[in-house]
């Protein structure tokens, strides 16, 4: 059986940074796509020099997939899916029932 993959990208306003909105969306997003979709694994590019982004998706369970993306101005993150952890609609990972 092939592992089911997919990519997600997060935009927030530049108004709204910097007050969780983005990492609340993506929590969801993640949850969704495990409880629902059955997802094996989540990917996403994010901005090679936006420190604060990566710390944000490392936060969240995302590691690097390149280790020598230091040359890169974009770098793909990814994060296996854990739901074989979880108990009905709440998440192991983030602690609590999520939409």
């Amino acid at each position: 059986k092939e592992p089911k993959r997919a990519e997600v990208t997060v935009f927030t306003h530049q108004d709204f940074r910097g007050l969780g909105l983005g990492t609340r969306l993506l929590k969801g997003v993640l949850h969704y796509g495990c409880k629902e979709l059955h997802l094996d694994r989540v990917s996403i590019h994010v901005d090679n020099t936006d420190s604060l982004q990566r710390e944000a998706l490392e936060q969240v369970g995302f590691r690097a997939v390149d280790l020598n993306h230091a040359f890169n101005a974009e770098m793909e993150m990814e994060r296996p899916s854990n739901c074989a952890k979880c108990k009905e609609d709440r998440c192991v990972i983030f602690g609590k029932g999520l939409p």
